[in-house]
C-alpha cells in the first residue's frame, strides 16, 4: 500500500533531475506505480475512497427464496379459453438449486401446499415474496 510520503519522496527526487526507475527505487515503490504519481497530480490519501465488500456465508440447506409469478401477458390458452395462472419459482440459495410448482392463486393455502414439497429439507428461515408482501416464514 502507498502512503503520502513515498510519493513525495518520489516527487522531490524526480524534481532533482533523478531518473524515475532511480527515484522510484529510492521512495520504495514500483516504476509503474512512479509512473501513475508522477503524471497524476494527487497524493493516496486524496484519491477516491475505496470500495468495501462484506463476506456474505451461506451454508448448505440454511436459507432459500421463493416467488410468485404471474404468466398472462404470454396469453396461454386451453381449448380456446385463457389459462390465467402463476408459477411458483424456489430457489435453494446455497446451491442455486431451483423448482417451480403450477400455482392457481397467490394465497397463503396455495404457497403452504406447495412450498413443503420442494424445500428438500430446508428448516430455517426463507426469503418469501406472498401476496406481494416480503415477510419471514419460519417451515
Amino acid at each position: 500500500m502507498i502512503n503520502d510520503h513515498q510519493v513525495k519522496k518520489l516527487r522531490t527526487n524526480l524534481n532533482g533531475s533523478m531518473k524515475l526507475a532511480k527515484a522510484a527505487v529510492r521512495s520504495g515503490i514500483s516504476r509503474k506505480t512512479a509512473r501513475k504519481y508522477r503524471t497524476l497530480n494527487q497524493l493516496p490519501s486524496e484519491g477516491p475512497a475505496k470500495k468495501i465488500y462484506f463476506k456474505q456465508v451461506q451454508r448448505s440447506g440454511d436459507l432459500y427464496a421463493s416467488d410468485d409469478i404471474r404468466m398472462v401477458s404470454l396469453s396461454v390458452t386451453i381449448a380456446g379459453q385463457p389459462f390465467e395462472h402463476l408459477l411458483h419459482h424456489f430457489v435453494l440459495t446455497y446451491s442455486n438449486w431451483a423448482s417451480v410448482i403450477l400455482c392457481y392463486s397467490e394465497s397463503f393455502e396455495s404457497l403452504s401446499r406447495n412450498e413443503p414439497s420442494c424445500y428438500c429439507g430446508t428448516n430455517r428461515p426463507s426469503s418469501i415474496n406472498c401476496l406481494s408482501i416480503a415477510y419471514q416464514f419460519q417451515l
